[in-house]
């Protein structure tokens, strides 16, 4: 949104709403799959933004926000009044964020926004490789092998390396992570690459390694994208270095 205060509204409803996001998807609870339409609605239910007509398409939807949140702070420790509607000083990571009035500063927004961009990716290529993966592998095992094509795990992540892991600036930083998904992706069903019928180039002599690398990374990139195209009909979410998200 271009008006500021309203800016301010939306980043202060996720920052109330996220340790209850956070903690749907650790396992611990039913993981919350919203459209983009829902999620609006879920944080204007959460800063008081109701419509005030009850019969409407939108308060229908509100209605079945609060539902949700409800359920959410039912089988969690998380917990706020619907009745207290004084903007707050949120946190983040730890860190008070007063966004009452204005957004955050641009580095808090920033990382926020990083944040919520990285946890997509995580949570998008769980559910793909759940849907195409012809590896026979416990949930455990794959777990590890997803949990390897990052920093930290798929519903936590650490700001500090916000410019880490698959995003990297450099090759040689994104040859550990590209390994991963190499792996992770080789037991895929579908209409594969030849990369990954090959194993992982590692001969890091070579004059050339790092377009080796490259053409290997674009490969999966675009068998990954696609592939969630495909199947779910959606953009699939990418990650992106905490410096150059805002």
């Amino acid at each position: 949104p271009s008006n500021p205060s309203t800016r301010a509204f939306y980043y202060r409803s996720w920052l109330k709403i996220r340790p209850l996001i956070l903690q749907s998807l650790d396992g611990s609870m039913k993981p919350v799959n919203l459209s983009a339409k829902q999620w609006r609605s879920l944080l204007d239910v959460v800063g008081g933004h109701t419509s005030s007509s009850s019969t409407s398409k939108n308060s229908i939807i509100q209605n079945e926000m609060r539902i949700l949140i409800e359920t959410l702070m039912g089988s969690s420790p998380h917990s706020f009044s619907f009745n207290d509607l004084t903007p707050q000083i949120e946190e983040f990571h730890g860190q008070p964020v007063d966004c009452r009035t204005d957004p955050p500063p641009q580095k808090i927004a920033s990382q926020i926004i990083w944040e919520i961009c990285e946890l997509s990716f995580r949570q998008e290529l769980l559910v793909l490789d759940r849907r195409l993966d012809n590896s026979g592998h416990s949930l455990a095992e794959r777990d590890a092998l997803l949990d390897a094509c990052w920093v930290g795990s798929r519903y936590q992540t650490d700001i500090a390396k916000g410019d880490d892991g698959l995003s990297a600036s450099t090759v040689q930083k994104r040859v550990p992570y590209i390994r991963s998904l190499h792996r992770l992706m080789q037991s895929w069903k579908g209409d594969k690459p030849e990369e990954l019928y090959e194993p992982f180039p590692d001969n890091h002599e070579a004059h050339n390694y790092t377009t080796i690398v490259e053409q290997v990374e674009q490969s999966l990139a675009f068998f990954y994208t696609t592939s969630f195209l495909m199947g779910f009909a959606l953009a699939p979410s990418i990650p992106h270095s905490i410096s150059t998200v805002c």
